[in-house]
């Protein structure tokens, strides 16, 4: 029933090299952002639970380019 936003994170120090992204999911259904295993964020609600049920993980867009380019080696998601 409500929206949640992280602040603006700095990628400097991810720039130019490879870097582990992962968004990770709880079992209490809180939301955390990590880069290279170092968490960066976290919700401060978890998901309600009709959110993650009977829905698909869908993966898109692309960087804009404005601050650099963006590529991925791979993707994979588990539960």
């Amino acid at each position: 029933g409500s929206t949640e936003y992280s602040a603006m994170l700095p990628a400097d120090a991810y720039a130019n090299r490879w870097t582990r992204l992962a968004i990770a999911i709880g079992a209490d259904r809180s939301v955390r952002f990590l880069a290279n295993g170092k968490q960066l964020w976290m919700s401060s609600q978890p998901i309600a639970i009709d959110v993650l049920q009977g829905r698909n993980v869908v993966i898109g867009r692309r960087s804009s380019g404005s601050a650099g380019k963006c590529y991925h080696d791979w993707v994979s998601a588990f539960r």
